[in-house]
């Protein structure tokens, strides 16, 4: 009996390809099949989609950003939403407002790219490989992205219908899978209901 496996992006792949009645591909490396490149396009944009909104798996506490040797804060190349939540400032000047501008954080009150900082503190979501991410995620965005790839290939409404149920039942496993796995308390967490209403994702329009 086959040990089952977390879904690899070829057999998502495999799968956004049968909700079109297309047969399914050995490899990701042969670009002569269309619909399967297509399909990889979608998957990885949806994956980033849902990857942006942050979940617990995503989501790096209080990471620590020192400058780079041009005086500049440089942000992970795969960061998708970053949050300074701490300085350690060389001088008196500790008036900073930092956000992300072209793989730099960028000081908005003192309009520079080299701000008065030796160190900061940051909460970063940053995009990771499918393979990378949980099973409950994988397939999630699997069928997402299904329902995405068969609604622009063939547009039926009916087939859109029955992959939606089967999205919406992926999102709740995942919502679980972040309450069971994210250790958010409400009474213990130091985020707010706001914010931890956020993380469970149902404010996010994923639907």
């Amino acid at each position: 009996m086959a040990i089952l496996t977390p879904t690899t992006e070829l057999e998502a792949v495999n799968v956004m390809m049968s909700h079109i009645g297309e047969s399914p591909v050995n490899t990701l490396e042969d670009d002569n099949v269309v619909d399967a490149t297509i399909a990889q396009t979608i998957l990885g944009s949806v994956s980033r989609e849902v990857q942006s909104q942050g979940w617990y798996f995503n989501t790096e506490i209080g990471y620590p950003i020192v400058k780079d040797s041009n005086n500049k804060f440089a942000v992970p190349a795969n960061t998708a939403r970053i949050d300074a939540v701490n300085t350690a400032t060389s001088s008196t000047h500790s008036d900073l407002d930092l956000v992300m501008r072209g793989g730099f954080m960028y000081d908005r009150i003192n309009h520079t790219y080299t701000p008065d900082a030796d160190t900061i503190t940051v909460d970063v979501v940053v995009l990771l490989d499918f393979t990378d991410i949980p099973e409950t995620a994988r397939r999630y965005i699997t069928l997402r992205a299904s329902r995405v790839f068969q609604e622009r290939h063939l547009g039926s409404s009916t087939m859109s219908e029955f992959i939606a149920q089967d999205e919406a039942r992926a999102l709740a496993a995942m919502r679980n899978d972040e309450a069971w796995s994210g250790d958010h308390n409400m009474i213990t967490d130091s985020a707010t209901p706001r914010s931890i209403t956020t993380r469970f994702g149902f404010d996010r329009g994923v639907y």
